[in-house]
């Protein structure tokens, strides 16, 4: 075993050892990858995204024009909820008409247009929804109806580890750059907390042990910060080359993986005080690392760009049988400790093909076709 094995088995066995042994976890809702890159901006560059994938043309191939595949069989179904967006393309494909429909088990509803989910709460699901003169975060019921959580203004949710609790950032006017994040107790909807973001343009990413983590990329220098729910700042943390990209970690095991040294490379740790742990760094030059997957036991993080599956503790890399590149955004997600949905799309130059839903098995690389989706549809995955 080496070093790097001996700290990732230490440092995992010391958090169980802290659990008391009649300790219940949050059954369900801890099932997923527990990533938050929701955000304004990160909605426009989604918006972008799906322009550009409306606007391109479908691959002519027999084999890249496969009719939508029935429903998977019950015992089959992902455990993560999941979003179908049907697009009918028109001459402005800006407007054209975008139909939502998100699949939970056997569950099945319409979104409404003007709302984006990013998260499973009790109740329902959880998002939010913008408009000319306000933003609001919602929580989509069973039923197709909507009520809203939380104070005007509000946006970019992410759900507590124990799914009690529910960060938002709130904005002090329409289209501010500068606010700060609020907590809200689910049941309830009482405000019980809130914190100042740290910098301009700062994004709130993920909530774990040490807090919620958010960074800021002002100017290209990019800063990492966390806070409890209550506190009256955030706190500077030291993340050594991270290169923006997105942040991944998951209730209960406080590993985090980050784009770090530019758009190649992927790095996962721990923070130890404000110093961050490397316990793996792993980079493809000419590749993109910077939007990683963390699997819920914080043992595995999926380098998408490469269809590779790294092991933190030894390094080991298993090649993910996918006959297609992976989408970079939106990213795939983690079942549960082996077991990750990943969504591919195949490319001829600027030309896209149907994106196809798969589960793939991160220790032997299988991979399993859930759907597809004939061109220009989306598939996107609810992260938890």
């Amino acid at each position: 075993m080496n070093n790097t094995e001996e700290r990732l088995r230490d440092y995992l066995n010391t958090k169980a050892g802290t659990v008391p042994g009649n300790e219940q976890g949050p059954g369900l809702l801890a099932e997923s990858t527990h990533r938050r890159p929701v955000w304004p901006a990160l909605a426009a560059a989604a918006a972008v995204v799906a322009v550009l994938a409306v606007t391109a043309t479908v691959l002519t191939g027999s084999d890249d024009k496969p009719a939508p595949a029935a429903s998977p069989a019950t015992n089959n179904l992902p455990k993560l909820p999941y979003i179908v967006t049907e697009v009918k393309p028109a001459k402005n494909m800006i407007s054209a008409d975008r139909t939502s429909t998100l699949y939970d088990g056997t569950q099945k509803v319409r979104i409404p247009k003007d709302v984006s989910i990013s998260d499973r709460v009790d109740g329902g699901w959880i998002g939010d929804t913008f408009s000319d003169k306000t933003t609001r975060v919602v929580i989509l019921r069973p039923d197709g109806t909507t009520r809203t959580l939380g104070p005007e203004l509000a946006h970019s949710p992410i759900v507590s580890p124990d799914g009690r609790q529910v960060a938002m950032i709130v904005d002090k006017f329409r289209g501010d750059e500068q606010g700060r994040v609020a907590v809200v107790d689910l049941a309830s909807g009482s405000e019980v907390g809130s914190t100042p973001l740290p910098r301009k343009v700062a994004v709130a990413t993920a909530w774990g042990s040490r807090g919620i983590f958010a960074y800021s990329d002002i100017s290209g220098k990019y800063e990492f910060f966390a806070a409890q729910p209550g506190d009256k700042q955030f706190e500077l943390l030291s993340l050594p080359g991270f290169g923006g990209g997105t942040v991944s970690t998951h209730p209960g095991t406080d590993v985090v993986a980050a784009g770090a040294g530019g758009d190649s490379c992927l790095e996962a740790g721990v923070f130890r005080g404000n110093n961050f742990d490397v316990l793996r760094k792993y980079c493809e030059p000419g590749k993109m690392g910077g939007q990683p997957v963390l699997s819920t036991d914080g043992r595995t993080m999926i380098y998408a760009d490469g269809n590779l599956a790294v092991d933190i503790a030894s390094g080991k890399i298993t090649k993910l049988d996918l006959p297609d590149p992976n989408v970079l955004f939106p990213t795939g997600a983690f079942e549960d400790a082996v077991h990750a949905l990943v969504i591919t799309q195949p490319r001829k130059g600027r030309d896209l093909g149907p994106m196809r839903l798969y589960r793939c098995d991160v220790t032997t690389g299988k991979c399993t076709l859930l759907r597809t989706e004939k061109a220009p549809n989306q598939i996107s995955i609810v992260h938890r």
